[in-house]
């Protein structure tokens, strides 16, 4: 098993304090992310963050490979710092939990309006589809690295916030 190349940052801010969600589990981790940010339970489905409560089993992976593990407790604090990567595939692992790259905006957004839109990671994947193919354009022909700082963090950010924009109408 390998790591899939990180393509951009879907956000990349070192001085914002970011309020987060912080899910204790039972194999000793602790995963950090924002209420919105997507995980993936120990069956595959994706979760807004402020979706997952105490005894739900997330997907982990460990050395032994694929696994669950027990969230134990739930608290809210904030962090320095805000980095999201996007990958190929959309999913990353973060201190052994498999979680996505994106963030549901029936978490940001409370209109009734979307409660009856399912946002999993496999739309939100599929939405920035566009994103992630030009990032892999702009580093075969050189432009990232020549444009790295306009790519990471002002075009896509911009461009998943427009992504987001009509759900939350």
């Amino acid at each position: 098993a390998g790591f899939e190349k990180v393509l951009g940052f879907l956000h990349k801010s070192a001085k914002s304090k970011t309020p987060v969600v912080s899910l204790h589990l039972s194999n000793g981790e602790t995963l950090s992310a924002t209420k919105e940010h997507l995980v993936f339970d120990a069956y595959g489905q994706s979760k807004a963050m402020n979706e997952i409560q105490i005894h739900t089993d997330l997907a982990v992976m460990s050395e032994q490979g694929h696994g669950a593990s027990k969230v134990l407790s739930i608290t809210k604090e904030k962090q320095d710092g805000l980095y999201v990567p996007l990958t190929t595939s959309g999913t990353l692992i973060v201190d052994g939990v498999i979680v996505s790259a994106y963030a549901s905006p029936n978490a940001r957004f409370s209109n009734p309006m979307l409660a009856k839109f399912v946002f999993d990671h496999s739309v939100a994947h599929f939405a920035l589809a566009p994103v992630r193919n030009a990032l892999w354009l702009f580093q075969i022909g050189g432009i990232y690295q020549k444009n790295r700082d306009v790519v990471e963090n002002h075009q896509i950010n911009s461009t998943a916030n427009i992504l987001a924009l009509p759900m939350s109408v």
